[in-house]
C-alpha cells in the first residue's frame, strides 16, 4: 500500500521541512569535515611533490610568504626567493638576505647552498621581472612551482585615495599594480622565456615559423611550470565599504587566474588561487593604521590566522588541486557561495548546501548595509 502525504497535509509539510533545511544542513556539515580533513599538510606527500624541484616564490621575505619559504627548503625545495629587498638591518641584511640564510639552515642535506637563493626584483616592471625570470632558470633550471605572495592593501574609503593631485599616482592605481601587475608580470615573464628560446636558453629567438598552442611554442612547452599559485583574499570573491580599491585588484587577480586556468589546460599547467582570511603579519598590522572604523564594523570580530597555519593549509590544498583555496572554515563557507563559473571540488554537495548560505548571505548582506546606514546617520547627522 502505497502512503500517501496528501491525507496527511500536516506530515507532508514537516516532510518537506526536514529535507529542505536538512539536506543543506548536512551537505554544509560534510564540506566542513572534508575541508578539515584536507586541510592537514601531510608531510611526506609535499616532499614528495617538492624535494628537488625549482619553484619559484614572490614576496617570500615576509608574512605568509616567509612561512611558505620556510616550509618549501625543510622539505628539499629549490628556491628562487623574491622580494624587493630594499631594507636593510643594522648588519647591511635584507629581509629577503635573511630567508635565504634561514631556509639554508633549514634544508635538507642533499639540498646545496646554490639552490636557494634569492633575487630582489621590482615586480612591477615587466622587464625587472624578465630578467629576475631569465637568471633564476639559467642558475636553476626550470620552474616547477611558481608561488606568488607578493601584494599587500591599505584600506580606505576610495574616495580617500584619490590623490588631492592628479598628476600622482592614485592609491587605487598602487593597488592594482601591486596585487595585479606583480601577478601578470610573473606568468608573463615565465611565457617570457617560454616564447623566447625555451630549454634551448636562448631568449632572443622568437616565435615566427614555431608551432604555438594558445600563444605558446609547442615544442617548448614544457619549460612552463606545472603549478602556478597566486594569493588573493577573501576580498577576492567580495567587498565592502573600506576595500573598494583593494577588493578591486584582488577580483582582477581571480580573473586572471581563472582565465588562466582555462589557457593552460593543453599543458597540464595547473593555476589556483588562495584567498586567506586575515592574518597576522607586519601587512595587517599597517593595514590597521588606515583601516576605517565603518570596515572594522563590518568585519566584526573575526580572529586573525597566523602565517605558519595558512601556509600549511596553502600547500596541504594546493597539492589536492583545489583551484579556490580557502585558509579556514570562514573562507571555505564563503568559497562555496562564491565559486561562480570556477571548477568546484564537490559541485554535488555544495550545490545541496547553496540554499543555506543564500539564507546566511541574505542576513549579512542586511547587517552590513545597516552599518553603513547607521554610520551615514551618525555623520550626517540625520535621525530615522
Amino acid at each position: 500500500m502505497v502512503y500517501s502525504f496528501l491525507s496527511n497535509p500536516a506530515e507532508f509539510l514537516v516532510a518537506f521541512l526536514v529535507f529542505v533545511i536538512g539536506v543543506p544542513v548536512l551537505s554544509l556539515s560534510f564540506l566542513i569535515v572534508k575541508f578539515l580533513v584536507l586541510s592537514r599538510l601531510n608531510p611526506k606527500k609535499l616532499e614528495k611533490a617538492v624535494s628537488g624541484r625549482h619553484i619559484l616564490l614572490t614576496g617570500a621575505s615576509k608574512g605568509l610568504g616567509r612561512s611558505v619559504a620556510l616550509i618549501l627548503a625543510k622539505h628539499g625545495a629549490h628556491l628562487t626567493l623574491v622580494a624587493r629587498g630594499n631594507d636593510r638591518n643594522e648588519d647591511g641584511k635584507s629581509s629577503l638576505d635573511l630567508i635565504v640564510e634561514e631556509c639554508r639552515r633549514l634544508a635538507p642535506a642533499h639540498v646545496e647552498p646554490a639552490h636557494i637563493a634569492g633575487i630582489p626584483t621590482d615586480l612591477m616592471s615587466l622587464s625587472s621581472t624578465v630578467q629576475m625570470v631569465r637568471a633564476a632558470i639559467q642558475a636553476r633550471g626550470p620552474f616547477y612551482w611558481v608561488l606568488g605572495c607578493a601584494g599587500g592593501s591599505v584600506p580606505s574609503f576610495f574616495a580617500d585615495s584619490v590623490p588631492s593631485d592628479p598628476t600622482k599616482l592614485a592609491r587605487f592605481e598602487r593597488e592594482i599594480q601591486s596585487n595585479y601587475l606583480t601577478a601578470a608580470n610573473v606568468v608573463g615573464a615565465v611565457i617570457h622565456n617560454s616564447k623566447h628560446g625555451g630549454l634551448a636558453g636562448n631568449l632572443d629567438e622568437g616565435v615566427e615559423g614555431r608551432d604555438l598552442c594558445v600563444g605558446i611554442p609547442i615544442q617548448d612547452a614544457q619549460t612552463l611550470p606545472k603549478r602556478f599559485v597566486f594569493v588573493g583574499s577573501m576580498l577576492s570573491i567580495l567587498s565592502f565599504a573600506g576595500y573598494s580599491s583593494y577588493s578591486a585588484s584582488k577580483y582582477a587577480l581571480k580573473g586572471l587566474v581563472d582565465g588562466l586556468r582555462n589557457e593552460f589546460i593543453p599543458f597540464g599547467t595547473n593555476v589556483q588561487l588562495f584567498i586567506p582570511n586575515n592574518i597576522d603579519t607586519p601587512g595587517y598590522a599597517e593595514e590597521m593604521k588606515t583601516k576605517p572604523e565603518l570596515t572594522k564594523t563590518i568585519e566584526g570580530v573575526a580572529g586573525l590566522l597566523s602565517p605558519e597555519h595558512c601556509a600549511e593549509v596553502m600547500l596541504a590544498l594546493i597539492l589536492h588541486d583545489r583551484p579556490l583555496i580557502a585558509s579556514d572554515l570562514l573562507g571555505e563557507i564563503l568559497r562555496i557561495y562564491a565559486q561562480s563559473m570556477c571548477v568546484r571540488p564537490s559541485p554535488v554537495t555544495e550545490g545541496l548546501a547553496l540554499p543555506l548560505l543564500n539564507v546566511i548571505q541574505i542576513f549579512w548582506n542586511f547587517f552590513a548595509e545597516q552599518d553603513c546606514a547607521k554610520y551615514g546617520r551618525k555623520i550626517l547627522g540625520k535621525q530615522q
